[in-house]
C-alpha cells in the first residue's frame, strides 16, 4: 500500500480497525501515519518486535517487563490492554489537575494585585503578617491538598481541554477576577461611607506599623473568602477527577481554613489582630463583609457552572463536526 497506492493509504488506516501480521518496521510506520493524520496513538506491546512502535506512539504502554519496557514510557503490571484505560483516565486527570493549578495560581495572584492596587490608591498595602498569612494558611495548604485528588472512576467521551490558554479557561479565570474585584471594590466604598470610619493618614515610615488602616482590614477580610472560593470552583471533578468529596483533607482543610476566617472577622482578639495588622471595625460591618463574601461565593460558582456546561456543548458539537467530515 505504501509503494503501489499512497494516496489510499491515510482513507485506509482512518476506518481499518484491525491490522496483523506485521513486521516491527511495519508497525512502527503504522504508529508514524496515525500521527501524521491527527490521531493520538496509543501502542501496547510485550515483545522486542514491539520497540520501535512503542517509541513512537504518544503513548507507548509495555505488557511485560522484558525488552518492550526500556522502549516504553508505561508499563503495566497487568499483561492485558485494561491499562489503556486507567493511562487515559489518569493522564486526563493529571492534564486538569494541571490547569486547576495554574487558574487558581493565576487568580490568586490577580486577586492580591487588585487588593493592592486599591490600596495603593491609598498610599497603604497589605502587612508583612497579612501577606504570609495569606499565602501560608489558605494558598499553599489548599494548593497542596487540591493536588490530590484521584482520577475519575469513569472515562468520558469528551476529552478535556488541550490547551491551557483555551478560550473557557480565560473567560472562568477573568469572570472571577472580575466578581472578586468587584467585592472589593464594594467593601473598599463602603466602609469609607461609615460613620465610625477614620480615614489613613500617610506616614513616611516603612513599616507595618503605619500601613494599618480600616479599608486594608476590610479588604484583607473580603480577599480571604475570595481565595478559598478560587480554589473551590477551579478544583475540577466529574468527569475527568474524582469529586471534592472523595479527597477528604482538601475538603475539611478548606472548611477548617472557612471557618477560621469567619471568626477572625467575626471576633475582634486584640493580640491577633494587632500581629496581622488590623484595625477595629464595627461588628455590623463585619457582617456587612461576610454578606459580601457568601454573596460572591455563589455568584463564582454559579458563573464557573455555566461556563463549564457551555463549554462542553461547544466542545461535543466540534467533536461531532469532525466527525462528520
Amino acid at each position: 500500500m505504501t509503494h503501489e497506492y499512497p494516496e489510499l493509504l491515510d482513507q485506509l488506516v482512518c476506518v481499518c480497525n484491525v491490522f496483523a501480521r506485521m513486521a516491527p518496521e511495519q508497525k512502527q510506520l503504522l504508529v508514524e501515519h496515525l500521527q501524521t493524520v491527527g490521531s493520538t496513538v496509543a501502542m501496547c506491546g510485550d515483545g522486542a518486535n514491539d520497540c520501535a512502535a512503542l517509541k513512537a506512539a504518544h503513548a507507548g504502554i509495555s505488557l511485560s517487563e522484558a525488552e518492550a519496557s526500556i522502549a516504553a514510557p508505561f508499563t503495566s503490571k497487568v499483561a492485558d490492554i485494561r491499562c489503556v484505560i486507567t493511562l487515559i483516565s489518569e493522564g486526563r486527570c493529571a492534564l486538569v489537575t494541571s490547569y486547576s493549578a495554574f487558574l487558581c495560581m493565576a487568580g490568586y495572584s490577580l486577586t492580591q494585585f487588585i487588593s493592592i492596587l486599591l490600596l495603593y490608591w491609598n498610599a497603604t498595602s497589605f502587612s508583612q503578617m497579612q501577606f504570609l498569612f495569606i499565602d501560608i494558611a489558605i494558598v499553599t495548604n489548599l494548593a497542596f491538598l487540591s493536588s490530590k485528588t484521584r482520577a475519575y472512576k469513569g472515562l468520558a467521551s469528551t476529552p478535556p481541554p488541550t490547551s491551557i490558554l483555551s478560550t473557557a479557561s480565560m473567560v472562568s479565570l477573568f469572570g472571577q477576577l472580575a466578581i472578586g474585584g468587584m467585592a472589593q471594590i464594594a467593601v473598599f466604598c463602603w466602609i469609607s461611607l461609615q460613620p465610625w470610619f477614620i480615614p489613613f493618614q500617610p506616614t513616611h515610615h516603612d513599616n507595618d506599623e503605619d500601613r494599618k488602616s480600616m479599608q486594608g482590614t476590610a479588604i484583607f477580610y473580603v480577599s480571604l473568602f475570595h481565595y478559598i472560593v478560587l480554589y473551590f470552583v477551579f478544583a475540577a471533578g466529574p468527569p475527568y477527577r474524582a469529586s471534592i468529596t472523595s479527597n477528604k483533607a482538601f475538603l475539611m482543610s478548606m472548611i477548617s481554613v472557612t471557618v477560621g476566617c469567619i471568626l477572625l472577622v467575626v471576633f475582634y482578639v486584640s493580640p491577633i489582630q494587632y500581629f496581622l495588622g488590623c484595625l477595629w471595625i464595627s461588628q455590623d460591618f463585619c457582617f456587612i463583609i461576610l454578606a459580601v463574601a457568601l454573596l460572591t461565593a455563589i455568584i463564582s460558582v454559579l458563573y464557573d457552572r455555566c461556563v463549564d456546561w457551555i463549554s462542553t456543548k461547544i466542545r461535543e458539537k466540534i467533536r461531532q463536526r469532525r466527525k462528520g467530515a
